[in-house]
C-alpha cells in the first residue's frame, strides 16, 4: 500500500508549512515508514510512504533539502522548467521572500528566482535523494 503526500511550500507562505512542522512530520514519517519514490517495488501488504512537492520553490532546497538529507529519506519534486534558471548569484533572504502570487511573474522569477535553479536541481539529483519531475 502507498499513502503520497503532497507539499507545496514551506516557511513562511500561508499555503505551507513551517519549518519546525515540516521538520516534525518528515521525522515522524522516516521513524514509522519506509519512503518510497516512483519506481521503486512496493510491497503489496506494507504500508509505505511517497513524499512530493510541487512546483520547485527555492524554499525546497532551502529548508527541505537539509532535512531528507539529516533523515536520510527521499522525495520527488515536480517542476516547471519554464521557470527554472541556470544559476543565481541572489541571497537566500532575497529569494524566499517572494510571495506565492508573484513566483510566476516573468519580471519576478527571472530577477528573484524564487524557485530551484538548474544547478541546484542537479545537486539535489547527483544526492540520490531527489528525484526531479516535470510539474508541466
Amino acid at each position: 500500500m502507498l499513502l503520497t503526500f503532497l507539499y507545496h511550500h514551506t516557511g513562511s507562505s500561508r499555503y505551507g508549512n513551517s519549518v519546525a512542522l515540516m521538520q516534525e512530520h518528515l521525522a515522524f514519517l522516516a521513524q514509522k515508514f519506509p519512503v518510497v519514490l516512483p519506481g521503486d517495488k512496493i510491497p503489496r501488504h506494507k504500508l509505505q510512504v511517497c513524499l512530493t512537492f510541487d512546483d520547485g520553490y527555492f524554499d525546497f532546497y532551502h529548508y527541505v533539502y537539509p532535512l531528507l538529507r539529516q533523515l536520510n529519506i527521499r522525495a520527488l519534486l515536480a517542476v516547471s522548467p519554464k521557470y527554472i534558471l541556470p544559476h543565481t548569484a541572489l541571497l537566500a533572504a532575497e529569494r524566499l521572500q517572494v510571495p506565492h502570487y508573484a513566483a510566476i511573474l516573468e519580471d519576478v522569477f527571472t530577477q528573484k528566482a524564487p524557485f530551484c535553479t538548474w544547478a541546484e536541481l542537479k545537486e539535489m539529483q547527483n544526492s540520490g535523494l531527489v528525484k526531479i519531475a516535470s510539474h508541466s
